[in-house]
């Protein structure tokens, strides 16, 4: 109980200073709907709302961080500037998923 407290406050900060954590917490939903799918071999709908109400404080944590990332912050460093990134992907949208890959 205590552990998971403490978890979840110090979630807070690790999406502030690593924001690949984002997909972090995609894997964590996907990897609970697969084990709840294992478990139930109920249909995907199903599954995957279990899996989202199992992650349910996460997922408001990261889609807090998400508005804030993309709508307040505004970032000084062109490799982290949303807008120069989304130009970037838009322009040549193959380069650049190759680039990412």
């Amino acid at each position: 109980m205590i552990l998971s407290a403490l978890r979840r406050l110090l979630e807070l900060f690790y999406l502030g200073i690593f924001e690949s954590a984002i997909g972090l917490e995609m894997a964590r939903v996907t990897i609970f709907w697969y084990l709840i799918w294992q478990r139930d071999r109920s249909d995907f709908r199903t599954t995957f709302w279990r899996a989202l109400r199992t992650n349910l404080l996460y997922v408001f944590l990261a889609a807090g961080f998400l508005i804030w990332r993309v709508f307040i912050f505004q970032s000084t460093r062109r490799a982290t500037n949303l807008d120069v990134l989304f130009g970037r992907y838009g322009n040549m949208p193959v380069r650049s998923l190759m680039q990412v890959g």
